[in-house]
């Protein structure tokens, strides 16, 4: 399991150094897309790992005398809490990324890495759209 995670690890990582090469930072709005994709990539990591355990590795949460909806609720709070830390600076710490972490928590638990994958997709169209890349590129990004 330990090298799964690794290998996946390694693929957000790639995708990441992908998207930065793929948009050239001419404008603040393309620097903002470059880091949005970034915050994506590291926030579908967390939201798998958080799917893959039932606590997403977080020793502190407390299972004992608490009620499963409790236990829920402490453990959207630690997601909530990972999700904003890599929202939190930078030009992507606007309401646009609050409004997607409080979109993401809202998610059942099982679709949230897919919300991501929607966001980061979204994401591709409208850089295809524009013309800041080409079809081959984003045919790259997309896979």
């Amino acid at each position: 399991a330990r090298q799964l995670w690794g290998a996946q690890l390694n693929l957000c990582r790639d995708l990441s150094s992908r998207f930065m090469t793929a948009i050239p930072p001419d404008t603040p709005q393309l620097e903002r897309e470059r880091a949005r994709s970034v915050r994506l990539l590291s926030s579908f990591a967390v939201t798998l790992k958080y799917q893959l355990t039932p606590d997403g590795g977080n020793c502190h949460i407390v299972y004992e005398g608490r009620t499963p909806g409790q236990i829920r609720e402490g453990i959207d709070a630690a997601l909530r809490d990972e999700v904003r830390l890599i929202w939190a600076d930078g030009d992507c710490a606007n309401d646009d990324s609050a409004e997607f972490v409080s979109d993401l928590i809202a998610c059942a638990p099982n679709g949230r890495p897919l919300h991501v994958l929607h966001e980061l997709g979204a994401l591709v169209g409208r850089l295809r759209d524009g013309g800041v890349v080409d079809r081959v590129t984003c045919q790259t990004l997309d896979d």
